[in-house]
């Protein structure tokens, strides 16, 4: 349990950092909320470490992009907001 904390922790850190500060848009922290919160009971323990993990690298690479890179991450459809919410065009 408390290394799921800390690893929420690290990752809401990372976005709030790198991407809504950036944005405005709370839309990926509430994203990482949800998918925290959302119950399933036919993972193992050994799959919760690897969803740990996965949030642990995600975090990292945010971390390592900066803020001339997350623009391009958000125009490639690394989102998760809508297409209306966001305009996308092929001549970036």
């Amino acid at each position: 349990m408390a290394e799921g904390v800390q690893t929420y922790r690290i990752l809401i850190r990372a976005i709030h950092k790198n991407i809504t500060s950036q944005s405005g848009s709370r839309l990926w922290i509430n994203h990482v909320r949800d998918e925290f919160k959302r119950q399933r009971p036919s993972v193992t323990l050994e799959g919760q470490t690897e969803l740990l993990q996965h949030a642990r690298d995600y975090a990292f690479l945010i971390n390592g992009v900066r803020y001339q890179k997350v623009s391009s991450l958000i125009v490639f459809g690394f989102s998760t907001e809508h297409e209306n919410e966001l305009p996308f065009t092929l001549n970036q």
